[in-house]
């Protein structure tokens, strides 16, 4: 068989590069999703890091304010003469006058996406600069006044949810303030899918295993948070008929 010579003048026989491609194919072909689950791993704690963020971003306004939280129901988020677009339309959508205002809190760009969030991820910029009124991240934001189940209630808790905390009826680490949700929408069986998300944009929920989601880091009102594993704990909170019967857990 020919051989084909190197640079010491020795030789490989056909048969023995081929099989020596074989093996490497092999062994890349079972470290790849190794390497997918580290990435993913890191994925986490990156999401992990930013939500701390927002908390002690969150925390420093609420010190600043009376010991109160913003509520994008109210000046200077929404004023009276605003749209209804204003709070956005999806839970992930955001006042720009609120972003605008917590660059005094630390509060950069980057650390509203999470790595997970391909999609946004990638288009970051685009999203960032979608709408004249609000931009689009990729956390939910659990403070009255966000877009949710309807952009006609314009909120997603309830005010009521919110005072209790702040009276101190409530435990703190009870009470999350942003979440890295999981995210999906119904098929026409009735089943659900979490890897196509179809809106305004086409996306994906955050932490995907395979097209099954892992589940979601969330912040709460003490800045602590914590990763939930997607069964049996993530719980479906609420969902909005458009498009497509989007349903959301956190």
């Amino acid at each position: 068989m020919k051989k084909t010579a190197d640079r010491d003048g020795k030789g490989y026989t056909l048969l023995e590069l081929l099989v020596t491609i074989a093996v490497i194919a092999i062994l890349v072909a079972m470290l790849l999703p190794a390497l997918s689950i580290a990435k993913e791993r890191a994925n986490i704690i990156a999401c992990n890091g930013n939500l701390r963020q927002i908390g002690l971003a969150l925390t420093l306004y609420a010190d600043d304010n009376y010991g109160k939280y913003p509520d994008f129901r109210y000046a200077p988020y929404r004023l009276t003469n605003d749209p209804p677009e204003v709070c956005g339309y999806w839970p992930w959508d955001i006042s720009r006058r609120f972003t605008d205002q917590m660059e005094d809190y630390g509060l950069t760009r980057k650390l509203y996406f999470c790595p997970s969030a391909k999609t946004m991820h990638m288009e970051m910029d685009r999203r960032w600069e979608l709408s004249p009124y609000f931009r689009v991240n990729s956390y939910i934001w659990l403070v009255p006044g966000a877009a949710g189940i309807s952009n006609e209630n314009c909120w997603v808790s309830r005010p009521e949810d919110q005072h209790k905390w702040a009276l101190g009826t409530n435990q703190p680490r009870q009470v999350p303030l942003a979440a890295d949700a999981v995210i999906g929408q119904r098929n026409p069986d009735f089943s659900m899918r979490y890897d196509i998300i179809y809106g305004d944009n086409t996306d994906a929920t955050s932490h995907l295993k395979g097209k099954i989601p892992r589940g979601a880091n969330q912040v709460f009102v003490d800045t602590h948070v914590e990763w939930v594993n997607w069964q049996p704990k993530l719980e479906e909170r609420y969902y909005w008929v458009r498009p497509n019967d989007t349903r959301f857990h956190f």
